[in-house]
């Protein structure tokens, strides 16, 4: 659904931005998607990563027209030349999204090796390697903005089924912190913004996806009772903290967490 609150500015007309994991899991708007959206909107020039092509394509139907980039963010020489392309597309990177990750179920009892090492990789791995090609550009330039998209399991125990995801969105929030500091001085900001419990289409795709429409719509209230607002946050949340965090009226704003939850761990 679109924000039909949303009113654009231009604040980030000039900027030119990398959005890594600019798809959606289903139809409708996923963080990518609203991301590329709103920056879009607020008059960036927009280059989006995805490993689904169907899925750029789909978030072009949505919002219009952008440069498109089909890659596997877990291999090196895929997202090195996937940068590259970016670059001599945009010309420059002034901000980079880093959008993509997902769990699997699994605890420390039952998880397998392989599955932790995947998780790492998905969901704070690429980041360290897509930092290491794009903060060398902004450092250049003496200017530049990182929004890295974690999410709350990195800072509560929700739950014990989702060990590595929830090892790896922590690790994500230090890689952010520890890199702000390396780059700061050199003009280069770098946050996270965190996701409680969201209605997007992760929700919608696999959450819910075996259950008839009444299991659904008790499965969303549900889930809504748990946030103290009542009500879960979307893609739009999301998208709008990002570009907030990636303008000039965050200047001053590096190394922290933007925490998107409703309230949720304020109970936890």
């Amino acid at each position: 659904m679109q924000d039909t609150n949303y009113k654009p500015g231009a604040m980030l007309t000039g900027k030119r931005a990398l959005i890594v994991g600019a798809g959606s899991v289903g139809s409708g708007w996923g963080n990518g998607r609203a991301i590329v959206s709103v920056l879009r909107a607020e008059g960036a020039a927009v280059c989006g990563i995805d490993q689904n092509l169907s899925a750029l394509q789909e978030t072009e139907r949505y919002v219009g027209a952008f440069e498109k980039i089909v890659c596997d963010v877990i291999d090196q020489h895929e997202l090195e030349n996937s940068v590259l392309a970016a670059q001599r597309h945009l010309g420059q990177i002034d901000i980079l999204v880093n959008c993509v990750g997902g769990s699997v179920p699994g605890d420390i009892l039952t998880l397998a090796p392989e599955a932790w090492l995947r998780q790492f990789e998905l969901n704070v791995g690429y980041v360290f390697r897509i930092l290491k090609l794009v903060l060398p550009v902004m450092i250049k330039r003496k200017s530049g903005s990182v929004i890295n998209v974690g999410s709350i399991a990195g800072i509560r125990c929700l739950e014990s089924n989702a060990v590595a995801y929830s090892a790896a969105k922590a690790a994500l929030i230090q890689l952010g912190r520890s890199s702000a500091i390396s780059v700061a001085r050199q003009g280069v900001r770098i946050n996270t913004v965190i996701p409680g419990l969201m209605n997007t289409p992760l929700v919608t795709e696999r959450l819910m996806k075996n259950k008839d429409p009444s299991e659904a719509v008790k499965f969303i209230a549900e889930r809504d009772s748990k946030v103290p607002i009542g009500k879960m946050g979307d893609a739009w949340d999301v998208a709008h903290a990002v570009s907030f965090l990636s303008s000039d009226r965050a200047k001053s704003i590096t190394g922290t967490e933007l925490v998107i939850d409703g309230g949720l761990t304020l109970r936890c």
